[in-house]
């Protein structure tokens, strides 16, 4: 066996270790030391921590640990003793479904009231489809992402289940020009949601207040990125 090779496997039995010390103990005992994962989450950004708490997966306990992010929710995995930080989601083998990212959408829900619906609602830039369910997105047209979730939205209008809102909210900044443009010149659902966007070359002042009358209003309702 090489040196590498050793290394290597020494390496993997420390992990190893290092996640299933205290296995011996009943996951009833097994606690998250509070203050040693909050000192080391200090470390990260300034992020903020909100809750602690102990997640069992079979014979690994993990340390959820809800973070405050510039207004946003977020979660790390821990070791109990917080010597180990878990940046990404799990995934449940047998299910597929993600525990992590449930989560994160019920801590990152928003009730809107009724001046923000209404708000909401007068943001819209354009429409595709006329189906029962409404769906609003937040969205960038140079964004690869909401061209995906894009293309699932408009199968779903197509076979008449939903209407989608469009409301536009340039991340990139090659995105600005083309989404005020869109405005200026009242681009169409259709063109958008089929990302033909070759016309509209003409942004307008009024397309420019739009776009950070947009922008407020995603920072309210805690939207950083798109799609949202």
């Amino acid at each position: 066996m090489s040196k590498k090779s050793i290394v290597l496997v020494v390496f993997s039995v420390f992990l190893a270790l290092a996640f299933l010390s205290g296995s011996s103990k009943l996951k009833s005992e097994i606690a998250c030391d509070e203050n040693a994962i909050k000192g080391k989450v200090s470390t990260f950004g300034g992020a903020v921590v909100n809750s602690i708490n102990p997640v069992h997966l079979g014979s690994v306990t993990l340390c959820e640990v809800i973070v405050d992010i510039g207004g946003r929710k977020d979660i790390i995995y821990s070791t109990p003793e917080g010597n180990y930080f878990i940046f990404g989601i799990l995934v449940d083998t047998k299910t597929r479904l993600s525990p992590t990212m449930a989560k994160k959408e019920e801590i990152n829900k928003v009730v809107l009231n009724e001046v923000q619906w209404k708000k909401l609602k007068s943001l819209v830039d354009a429409t595709y489809g006329d189906g029962p369910k409404n769906v609003y997105l937040f969205t960038d047209p140079h964004c690869p992402f909401c061209k995906r979730l894009e293309g699932t939205l408009k199968e779903l209008a197509d076979k008449g289940l939903i209407k989608i809102h469009i409301i536009l909210f340039p991340v990139h900044d090659s995105a600005v020009s083309v989404s005020s443009a869109f405005i200026c010149q009242k681009g169409s659902g259709r063109d958008y949601i089929e990302h033909k966007f070759e016309k509209y070359t003409k942004p307008c002042s009024e397309g420019d207040k739009k776009l950070e009358e947009n922008r407020r209003f995603a920072q309210e309702l805690r939207i950083t990125g798109t799609p949202g």
